[in-house]
């Protein structure tokens, strides 16, 4: 899956990570966990996964197109963190704004309900 996401191939993404460890940027038993999953032939496997922090590592080092833009994002965010002290999901908080208009006039109808009632 990292491959797909940076675009270069399972050698070159091994590679990294065989850095970032030897490195010591990251501890290998805190950001790759093994589970056992049965497939659809009854056999159990032991499947790989690792966590964002690795992913994101691996971001910074690939040489892509999709890695360019991962560091471009990263940098676009960290700044509009730094300037406004926090990020912001607009969208989240746009439509969180509207719920709280509704609920509101939700609320005042049923006042009213309850004063005539």
């Amino acid at each position: 899956m990292i491959c797909d996401l940076y675009g270069k191939a399972k050698a070159t993404i091994s590679e990294h990570i065989s850095h970032i460890f030897a490195e010591n940027e990251l501890e290998k038993h805190s950001v790759i966990r093994f589970y056992r999953t049965t497939a659809s032939d009854g056999k159990v496997y032991n499947v790989q996964y690792v966590s964002l922090p690795l992913i994101l590592t691996v971001g910074y080092r690939v040489r892509s197109a999709r890695g360019t833009q991962f560091r471009q994002w990263v940098e676009q965010t960290l700044q509009e963190y730094v300037i406004k002290g926090f990020v912001m999901d607009d969208q989240r908080l746009k439509m969180q704004t509207q719920w709280q208009k509704i609920k509101t006039r939700l609320d005042g109808k049923k006042r009213m309900a309850e004063v005539f009632a």
